[in-house]
């Protein structure tokens, strides 16, 4: 979804051919296919909203954690132990 979250869209009506109409078309996409691949699913508009947003929010956010776990692993604040399929990060005091 380009990075694009729930919130990129309040308040703003949806215009054919532009940016958030695209956005729009991209959630319904990935909505359609989570209905899809999950029958049974169902929820309230607020409660596919949190989902939606827990779920945007997670994906955008690993990348910057694991960039600022590499940086604190370069300063030597935090190491990684690997258990398994795992890694583990903890302090080095």
């Amino acid at each position: 979804m380009d990075n694009e979250t729930v919130a990129d869209f309040q308040m703003k009506p949806a215009k054919a051919g532009g940016k958030n109409s695209k956005g729009v078309e991209n959630v319904a996409k990935d909505l359609s296919e989570h209905f899809f691949n999950n029958p049974e699913a169902g929820d309230t508009l607020e409660g596919i909203a949190d989902w939606w947003v827990a779920r945007q929010r997670r994906s955008n956010a690993v990348p910057i954690i694991s960039s600022a776990l590499d940086q604190l692993i370069q300063e030597g604040k935090v190491s990684k132990r690997t258990y398994g399929s795992k890694e583990l990060y903890v302090s080095r005091q």
